[in-house]
């Protein structure tokens, strides 16, 4: 194959560049009739007091989606302000236009590597577009763009990919074994790449061991790690640095859970449905089934209500046969690079290798120790990098050495983007139609609780509420589901004024309190049924009823040791209490859910309810507790200022009540 004049060569790129923009485009406008996912009301509802100072200051840095608190990728969600909260499509559509950005990123990234490799240096531009068209066009990244959380996948793919690519281009201008200088200069800037990942979203610190993957199939680490340089004092540190590179995040996941391991215990106890060892064998499963949807996506399949996932354990075949699986082809991969009669299968056989560590590596956070949810495809979005890569340059190597056989991979590859395409295509185009799309996801995943509760909503905005309160009884009874039976109740209170079936569905929901599984799931419509109960739109359930409905969850387990979840019940139950004019049992229970969770919000919300009920002085401690209580940084500062300017507020209030009656007792004023 001759090589192309760099004029022309330059026109293709830019070409096919053109039309995989056009493609994304296409392709993922379908989706603008999309609605929100379960995810982002929880982690984007502060963007509706973005507008003040306080209001930014918090949501950017009171994030808890993350131990690093994400900040930077909150930070990215105040350019979508105004589309909160009746425009997703305008999040997804940003969202789409940093995956894009990535591209072009990866792009710039593998041909940089690329033009390392001997045998493809005089393609490696063409290979890297490929590449990079292949991944961004992957149908297993739908709904990583298309649920708007999600956009903390893509900031910090953005800074690992940015961090990746300064490392190639700094890496390829030392020797094999860089100078002190070097070194130091690729240290600070991996450490400064990690840092800004970490704080997009915490599973960009594994850049280190990415950086570390490059090192070794691209620029000589390989023959150090064997040996094969000359011995010294810069190849000893060049060689330790590597190997604590390479291994220093799972060695540090390690100590870490050694470090928790009580805590990880009682987290998997309290939060999921599942143990840790029951957690290792099922991700070995579905890292076969991530694969699978990568390589031969199945549209339907694809979506984001994974949670009802089967769990495995190792008294099982599976895990077993999945990590067998890994094995033999790391050990073909290993076999072909080595001992490989020919230069094609050698090549073959290090991007195979390249494509398995490179996977592994991305998921070592995500799908191992840690009490995650078990399935996600956007926890994919980095992973497949090497599979596109794996593709492209088999592709490539056929391009210009093997004449015989190019007609017929090409044509057997463009088959397969015709597939991609097309699924992508239906995926999208699903996405699109909301109403059409839970029913599909709920087919095809009938144990979700997230399925169960789109379809419910759907069928409620358009009108069919006997089919949904169908649904919504059958599935509480099949899979004894509290968060269904709570989500319906208020439905159930407002369209059916029959008392039947309110009084058999808070009959499940009283039941159910022993099977509770996933706690977390409760709090999505707990709020919504207190406002009803207490507003007395539920006939069918008291106060009184549903106040020892809520006790009786504060005595379940997984709730009691579950703070985030203990912090809801514990607000209710206060709500409750204040309704029933019981304010010492309301501040009891109100602050007890402050201390579990602490929200500036909530704590001005207790001080006012304190005021409002003649507890000025009470009111005036609380305000100075949180004063002592708000966090540290920059939050502290808005909370404090927030604070003082209430209670100014609050002790003027009080004080022209005492001028207006100075016979009435200083502790009880009734402002207006």
């Amino acid at each position: 194959m001759k090589p192309r004049h760099p004029f022309s060569s330059c026109i293709l790129l830019l070409g096919s560049a053109c039309i995989i923009a056009v493609l994304l485009i296409l392709l993922y406008g379908q989706a603008q009739g999309m609605m929100w996912g379960f995810d982002d009301y929880i982690n984007l509802k502060g963007l509706s007091e973005v507008s003040s100072r306080p209001g930014l200051i918090d949501f950017v840095f009171g994030g808890h989606a993350g131990p690093g608190g994400r900040f930077i990728s909150l930070a990215s969600f105040v350019a979508n302000y105004q589309d909160w909260p009746n425009n997703p499509w305008g999040f997804a559509r940003l969202t789409l236009i940093l995956h894009a950005l990535n591209g072009a990123l990866l792009f710039l990234l593998l041909r940089r590597l690329l033009m390392q490799e001997p045998t493809l240096s005089t393609v490696a531009a063409q290979v890297a577009l490929l590449a990079a068209g292949i991944w961004l066009l992957l149908p297993i990244h739908a709904s990583s763009i298309l649920l708007p959380v999600q956009r903390m996948t893509h900031v910090s793919a953005f800074f690992m990919l940015i961090t990746l690519y300064g490392y190639a281009v700094l890496r390829g201008r030392q020797s094999r074994i860089p100078t002190l200088a070097g070194m130091l200069l690729l240290s600070i800037w991996v450490l400064m790449g990690t840092v800004l990942a970490y704080f997009s979203k915490e599973n960009g610190i594994t850049v280190v061991t990415l950086v570390a993957l490059l090192e070794i199939f691209f620029f000589g680490g390989a023959g150090l790690l064997r040996g094969q340089l000359a011995d010294g004092w810069r190849t000893r540190l060049w060689k330790t640095w590597l190997i604590l590179a390479a291994v220093g995040i799972t060695v540090l996941l390690l100590a870490y859970l050694w470090w928790v391991w009580e805590g990880a215990q009682a987290t998997y106890r309290n939060t999921r449905d599942f143990s840790l060892s029951e957690r290792l064998a099922t991700q070995a499963v579905i890292s076969w089934e991530y694969l699978r949807q990568t390589l031969i996506p199945r549209g339907a399949l694809l979506g984001p209500y994974q949670d009802d996932h089967a769990i495995y354990s190792w008294a099982k075949a599976q895990p077993y046969l999945a990590l067998l699986a890994w094995a033999g082809l790391m050990g073909l991969a290993v076999g072909m690079y080595k001992r490989g009669p020919s230069q094609g299968i050698r090549l073959a056989g290090k991007y195979l290798l390249f494509a398995i560590l490179w996977y592994a590596a991305c998921h070592q956070i995500e799908s191992t120790v840690v009490p995650l949810e078990l399935y996600f495809e956007h926890r994919n979005y980095l992973a497949v990098i090497g599979i596109a890569l794996g593709i492209a340059v088999l592709l490539g190597y056929v391009a210009l050495y093997l004449k015989a056989s190019r007609a017929w991979v090409m044509g057997l590859a463009g088959l397969v983007a015709a597939y991609q395409i097309f699924t992508l295509q239906q995926i999208t185009s699903l996405w699109g139609k909301p109403a059409l799309a839970n029913e599909m996801w709920h087919i095809h995943h009938p144990g979700s609780t997230r399925a169960a509760q789109a379809i419910l909503n759907s069928l409620i905005y358009y009108g069919f509420d006997d089919a949904a309160f169908k649904i919504a009884e059958q599935f509480v009874r099949e899979q004894k589901n509290i968060d269904v039976a709570i989500g319906i109740l208020p439905q159930l209170c407002t369209r059916d004024k029959s008392e039947t079936r309110q009084q058999e569905m808070w009959k499940n929901a009283q039941d159910l309190v022993a099977y509770i599984k996933k706690p977390a799931g409760i709090t999505t419509s707990l709020a919504n049924l207190g406002k009803m109960v207490r507003d007395g739109k539920c006939s069918a359930i008291s106060i009184t009823s549903y106040k020892d409905w809520l006790e009786a969850l504060l005595n379940n387990e997984k709730i009691k040791n579950f703070t985030r979840v203990r912090h809801h019940v514990l607000y209710e139950l206060a709500l409750v209490n204040m309704q029933m004019d019981d304010w010492d049992a309301y501040t009891r229970h109100a602050q007890q859910a402050f201390f579990d969770f602490p929200s500036v919000s909530m704590g001005e919300a207790i001080a006012l309810e304190l005021f409002r009920a003649g507890r000025a002085d009470e009111s005036a401690r609380w305000i100075d507790t949180m004063m002592e209580k708000a966090p540290n940084g920059l939050i502290r500062d808005s909370w404090q200022a927030r604070l003082q300017s209430l209670q100014n507020a609050l002790r003027a209030i009080h004080q022209m009540h005492q001028e207006d009656t100075p016979n009435e007792p200083a502790s009880s004023p009734q402002p207006s």
